[in-house]
């Protein structure tokens, strides 16, 4: 793997702007096809360009693994359409937003924050299939 510097929007914080799994990752509309191109590069992923809820922060909307991307219920129908149509997996969960924000995890298991209501989390368990622990 490439080692390389880079920014989002020039913020060294693309954690907050990109959501990466393995094998792929979501990058707003709002970047140029280069900046996306060259992470795609460093990273060796596909890389595709989104938005969630029509805002550009997707890295803290949305958490992903190889099984799929979870998105929160005020995606933009169009957004989700246009996920599905990529063959992309993805999970709407309802009552919370910032999926990205409180959700860690990878194909083996994950933290999720007691914010998130126990229906939720075994919709993540079942759609992810790893275990998630409730934890802060």
């Amino acid at each position: 793997m490439r080692i390389g510097k880079q920014a989002i929007h020039g913020s060294a914080f693309i954690g907050v702007f990109a959501s990466v799994t393995e094998k792929l990752g979501l990058f707003p509309l709002t970047m140029q096809q280069k900046e996306v191109k060259e992470f795609a590069e460093i990273l060796g992923i596909e890389a595709i360009q989104t938005s969630i809820a029509s805002c550009s922060l997707i890295g803290s909307l949305v958490k992903g693994n190889s099984e799929g991307f979870a998105v929160p219920e005020i995606i933009e129908p169009q957004e989700l359409n246009n996920l599905r149509n990529l063959g992309i997996k993805v999970e709407v969960i309802e009552q919370v937003s910032a999926l990205g924000n409180l959700i860690a995890l990878n194909d083996q298991g994950g933290v999720v924050s007691p914010l998130l209501s126990e229906h939720s989390i075994k919709q993540l368990k079942k759609f992810f299939g790893i275990p998630l622990i409730n934890a802060t």
